[in-house]
């Protein structure tokens, strides 16, 4: 028979309670699976196809085209789970602003959830469902920014040269380079033309899409319509301006009396599985528009090309321009809901001892949106919508 506790077993019991309690809770915060889950970030990887045939002629109809080496570019969009990660390493805090609230409340966009902790640290959060969509509400500027991460091998910690600042690219206040010792990086014009309009089976006649065609694309993504022997390519724009419609996505855009067949909504990559470019890549025309490295020169401001069109082409205020010549332009810190961009791996060009094709830019970061631009926000697409009705 086991005796009862003296009274100073008792003392003592009652004086370590509290200490105990306190130990037990906090492991059951700082060592709980799910709290380290959310504190944790994942390596990303970037899906790559190449793209070969070097020295190739150009396209007659624009001089684009012609690349003298092999390469790899991304073989969709950077995804919204693959930017959430690049958040989660480097935007504890956020100087820089890699992160746009537009991500959250935009409703032609919404993706990712931003909130502060106790330690006064952002924590990002993917919209359920959106994982596999493309970014967007990013600037030139912050695709630069996710190239250095890549370069830097995605590394944890704060916004300096080690992480976004330097790699790839050099960004100091007024200019970006590229390093001639760079990895990941943006296409240059000619890489991202070629990438989608290349002709394999005939050099001199490039295709007029992005889909191994010279007929324009449907707009379906119905699985029955998007099989390997479907006759008809597809891709995610506004048809008759009627948008694609993606069965049991999140309806964040729902129709109504200014929108009767609901406003576009973005599309999950790689979705249109029978349309693939000609070299393997997917969504260089329709869904969203991409930056390249293409400067041009406007107002005695330098603008950077974006290319190929977006969700909303076919829509009265945006146009139906959809093949080889679609393009626009914006400043570096432009942040617009319709464009994306993919990535290109240099190690091909290393291996043949050849340096990347030179890039530099410089900007005011005030002056670096300007009304040459074609790639607006969602309020404003909603605000042409209104005043076109």
């Amino acid at each position: 028979m086991i005796p009862p506790p003296s009274k100073e077993q008792k003392k003592n019991n009652s004086s370590l309670f509290f200490p105990r309690l306190l130990l037990v809770t906090l492991s059951l915060i700082f060592l709980h699976p799910a709290w380290l889950v959310a504190q944790s970030t994942q390596p990303i990887t970037i899906d790559l196809v190449t793209v070969d045939a070097p020295c190739n002629p150009a396209d007659t109809r624009t001089g684009l085209g012609k690349v003298d080496y092999e390469y790899q570019i991304g073989k969709f969009d950077v995804t919204v789970a693959q930017y959430c990660e690049f958040l989660k390493a480097v935007a504890k805090k956020d100087p820089h602003g890699i992160y746009n609230i537009a991500m959250d409340t935009d409703l032609g966009v919404h993706c990712i959830i931003r909130s502060l902790n106790s330690k006064k640290e952002y924590e990002y959060q993917i919209v359920p469902g959106r994982e596999n969509y493309p970014i967007t509400i990013i600037s030139f500027l912050n695709a630069i920014r996710f190239c250095n991460w890549m370069s830097n091998h995605q590394p944890t910690g704060n916004q300096d040269a080690s992480t976004t600042e330097d790699g790839s690219y050099l960004i100091t206040e007024k200019s970006v380079s590229l390093r001639s010792n760079a990895t990941w990086r943006l296409p240059t014009d000619d890489e991202w033309y070629k990438a989608a309009y290349f002709n394999k089976n005939n050099q001199t006649h490039y295709w007029s899409y992005s889909t191994q065609s010279d007929d324009p694309p449907g707009n379906s993504a119905a699985e029955e319509d998007n099989q390997e022997d479907s006759p008809t390519k597809n891709a995610n724009y506004c048809l008759h301006e009627k948008p694609t419609i993606v069965m049991g996505s999140i309806s964040i855009t729902p129709r109504n009396s200014m929108c009767p067949f609901g406003f576009p909504d973005l599309t999950p990559v790689g979705i249109f599985s029978a349309s693939p470019g000609p070299f393997g890549t997917y969504d260089m025309g329709g869904n969203a528009k991409q930056w390249t490295t293409g400067v041009v020169l406007s107002r005695e401001t330098q603008l950077v090309t974006l290319r190929g069109y977006s969700r909303y082409c076919g829509l009265p205020w945006e146009g139906d321009t959809m093949d080889y010549t679609s393009h626009s332009c914006m400043g570096p810190s432009g942040s617009p809901c319709d464009v994306s961009f993919r990535l290109v791996y240099m190690k091909k060009i290393h291996e043949n001892d050849l340096e990347p094709p030179p890039f530099s830019i410089s900007y005011l970061i005030k002056n670096s949106r300007t009304s040459e631009s074609n790639t607006r926000t969602w309020d404003e697409y909603w605000n042409s919508w209104w005043n076109w009705l």
